[in-house]
């Protein structure tokens, strides 16, 4: 009896947060191991730096820990990469109700309907297990977005 609501509880944590079936274990297993990459990338930065400029973890909710097996078998490696420039760093943090704060160039790619950077600031909002609610952005590579704001920093270096 335990096991089978753990395995519905289970099923519906994975359907409902991350959008994976409850037979795709293999969806599950992706989820665990950028898991463990996130833990790798946090050990690395607190004890030799930056491990990468562009790693993220591509999900909005950690895996259960009931797949947290074999640990052992993930490979974690790190492209180093570069830095972001500092307006393309507050283009992933800044809300955008708050674009007027940027320099004019960079607002540009924030209200632009049709830019991948757009459909990123908009997120959706999803009903949380204690019932509230919570606008999620959506997992959107940075390298992605950027090319909405690439115009300014070419036509516009001096506002770097």
């Amino acid at each position: 009896m335990h096991s089978e609501s753990c395995a519905i509880l289970q099923s519906k944590y994975y359907s409902e947060k991350l959008g994976i079936h409850k037979h795709d274990a293999a969806g599950r297993r992706r989820v665990a191991a950028s898991f463990i990459e996130g833990l790798h990338w946090v050990l690395e930065y607190y004890y030799r730096g930056v491990a990468s400029w562009t790693w993220f973890f591509p999900y909005h909710f950690a895996p259960m820990i009931s797949d947290m097996t074999d640990i052992q078998e993930f490979d974690v490696a790190f492209q180093l990469g570069q830095p972001f420039l500092p307006f393309q760093q507050l283009l992933g943090v800044l809300p955008s109700a708050s674009f007027k704060l940027l320099p004019e160039p960079f607002q540009v790619g924030l209200i632009r309907p049709l830019t991948k950077a757009f459909a990123f600031q908009l997120g959706r909002l999803m009903l949380l297990l204690h019932g509230f609610l919570q606008r999620l952005l959506p997992c959107l590579s940075f390298k992605a977005a950027l090319p909405a704001f690439w115009p300014p920093i070419t036509v516009f270096p001096d506002v770097l």
